[in-house]
């Protein structure tokens, strides 16, 4: 484990306004759920994101925009009427 790095928070601010871009008007919102988010805690420099998304199943349709932000779609990946995606970059 790390020390939370303070350029996080603009860091994930960046990423939530990419994902939002290739979204169109899709999100809801776009939040930081990762132990990053919390000042003082270790944490790994790994982006866990939960979007809320009008309609989650418009958002397959924007699978190859997410794609070329570096996130791979796995689907529901056991949780019905869930997405998953893993970011396939090293995080920055």
């Amino acid at each position: 484990m790390v020390f939370r790095n303070p350029g996080w928070r603009q860091a994930f601010g960046a990423e939530a306004r990419a994902i939002r871009g290739a979204l169109g008007g899709l999100a809801v919102a776009v939040h930081c759920i990762r132990s990053t988010a919390v000042p003082g805690l270790h944490a790994k420099s790994i982006n866990d994101v939960l979007l809320d998304v009008h309609d989650i199943q418009r958002l397959n349709a924007h699978a190859p925009a997410l794609e070329a932000l570096g996130y791979e779609g796995l689907g529901e990946c056991g949780l019905p009427g869930r997405r998953y995606l893993r970011e396939e970059r090293p995080p920055g």
